[in-house]
C-alpha cells in the first residue's frame, strides 16, 4: 500500500484524531490496540479544550495509520514534533522506551 494511502489526511489542526503506529517493532494486534488507546487518551487529555470541542462536534473521528518506515521517520522528525508521543513501559512485548505511536490532529 503506498504512503499516500497511509499518510494522515486532511489539513493540520482539523477535527480528526490521527494515530500513527510504528513500523519499527513487531507487536501483537492487542498491543497495537493498547498503544492506540494510550495515544488517543493522551491526545484528549493534553489538547486545547477548543480542539476537543471541535472533535466532539465532528463526531470524534479517529484515523489509525500503519506507517511505512519513511512516513514514521518523517512524522517523528517533524518540526514541531507530534503533540503526543507514546513510549512503551517495557512490561510485555517490547523494550522499555520504544516509541510505539504518535497522535496528531488532522
Amino acid at each position: 500500500e503506498p504512503d499516500a494511502v497511509r499518510a494522515p489526511t486532511g489539513p493540520a489542526g482539523g477535527a480528526t484524531l490521527t494515530i500513527v503506529i510504528t513500523p519499527e517493532v513487531e507487536m501483537s494486534w492487542g498491543k497495537r490496540a493498547a498503544q492506540c488507546a494510550h495515544a488517543g487518551q493522551w491526545a484528549w487529555m493534553k489538547s486545547d479544550p477548543d480542539q476537543v470541542a471541535s472533535w466532539d462536534a465532528a463526531g470524534r473521528p479517529i484515523q489509525i495509520v500503519h506507517a511505512s518506515p519513511e512516513l514514521w521517520r518523517a512524522i517523528n522528525d517533524a518540526d514541531p514534533p507530534p503533540p503526543v508521543m507514546i513510549h512503551d513501559g517495557g512490561y510485555t512485548e517490547i523494550p522499555a522506551g520504544t516509541r510505539t505511536a504518535v497522535a496528531l490532529w488532522r
